[in-house]
């Protein structure tokens, strides 16, 4: 018997294309005009970025890769927010420490570097800003975004690697003074998309029951602390007063 193994290359989605409508909301944040009381943050986070998939079935902390964000918050209440993020990183994961004899005969690695861009909803329980019994608050939040990936010289097969997700997670953000606020936030991303790791049951080049499950689409996380600037006033320039 002959087999004939073909690999594909994969779509090369341009990064600026698949973000310009995040930027947009970006600047369209920015730009929103006079900024009173609690109105407007900005703010960095440092962290790290895992996945889960058929390479590595289950969170694991220790596999976390270096991985930052920044970010533009409109505080619309005192309970309900509006974030735009950009994040950053890599991730990776192999088939070392083999879970099972399938993954083992597999032997299969990945090692990419990834970008998302997304907007989600943030809702405090506490009015952290605002009240005087209390400083910190937990919060939840859910959204829409997308990413870029690259790194995989070979995939196994056709596919764009700009992708859609849909984030969540929560955390717990703390006042040091009316200015500055730090937190702690832990977020899950699940993907519509099963090749982050490149490898799927449909795999051309993996034989043998050594693929994946092309049912158990791929997710990634970010872990990580916070730190964000409040603006109080946005003085227009033009103001004749």
């Amino acid at each position: 018997m002959h087999i004939t193994v073909k690999t594909l290359k994969t779509c090369k989605g341009n990064p600026a294309l698949g973000f310009s409508f995040f930027m947009v909301l970006f600047c369209t944040i920015l730009s929103g005009g006079t900024v009173s009381g609690q109105g407007l943050d900005v703010g960095i986070g440092v962290g790290g970025l895992t996945y889960t998939g058929d390479l590595s079935p289950n969170y694991t902390f220790s596999d976390n890769q270096p991985g930052g964000m920044v970010f533009v918050r409109r505080n619309m209440s005192e309970a309900v927010s509006i974030r735009v993020s950009m994040l950053g990183g890599s991730m990776k994961a192999s088939d070392e420490d083999a879970y099972d004899i399938y993954a083992e005969n597999r032997n299969a690695a990945f090692d990419i570097g990834i970008l998302e861009g997304s907007v989600v909803i943030e809702y405090n329980f506490l009015p952290y800003k605002t009240s005087d019994l209390v400083n910190l608050s937990p919060y939840l939040f859910a959204g829409i975004g997308g990413f870029v990936f690259w790194g995989e010289e070979e995939s196994n097969a056709e596919y764009s690697n700009t992708q859609l997700m849909i984030p969540f997670g929560g955390g717990v953000k703390y006042l040091i003074n009316p200015k500055w606020t730090i937190g702690a936030e832990f977020g899950a991303r699940t993907t519509f998309f099963d090749y982050l790791d490149n490898v799927s049951d449909n795999a051309q080049n993996l034989k043998n029951f050594t693929g994946g499950n092309s049912h158990d689409n791929d997710w990634y996380y970010f872990l990580g602390l916070t730190l964000s600037y409040s603006f109080y006033t946005v003085p227009c320039p033009f103001d004749a007063n």
